[in-house]
């Protein structure tokens, strides 16, 4: 017999065990998405930009939107992610990249060195 999903949620029957998700999407978990998707082009950003996997940044961020109100809610996880020492939101010197919501401008700050 195979499991029927009541509406916002997905279940998979397999072995005699039933699994269930509920597949709602809030509005805390769009934020989160759409700050994955910052990172994601920070990151594609970085590597255009030549950046060393291990170099420090300092990042700006001209957003719009849904995009900017991800960025403030999820702030440190985007500076973490890509190893931002300072996140400020507006437009900048330093190359400039399109990200999810506006622009991303990157400086890096130094390399650090693993001698």
């Amino acid at each position: 017999m195979d499991a029927q999903s009541p509406e916002g949620f997905a279940a998979q029957e397999e072995a005699g065990y039933l699994v269930a998700f509920d597949t709602t999407l809030t509005r805390e978990l769009e934020l989160e998405g759409l700050a994955r998707d910052l990172v994601r082009g920070v990151q594609d950003a970085r590597k255009k930009a030549g950046f060393e996997v291990q170099d420090r940044i300092a990042l700006h961020l001209d957003l719009q939107g849904d995009a900017r109100e991800a960025a403030e809610a999820w702030q440190e996880y985007l500076m973490s992610e890509t190893l931002a020492e300072t996140l400020v939101f507006a437009a900048a010197d330093g190359f400039e990249a399109d990200v999810e919501g506006g622009k991303a401008y990157l400086e890096r700050l130094e390399t650090v060195s693993h001698n």
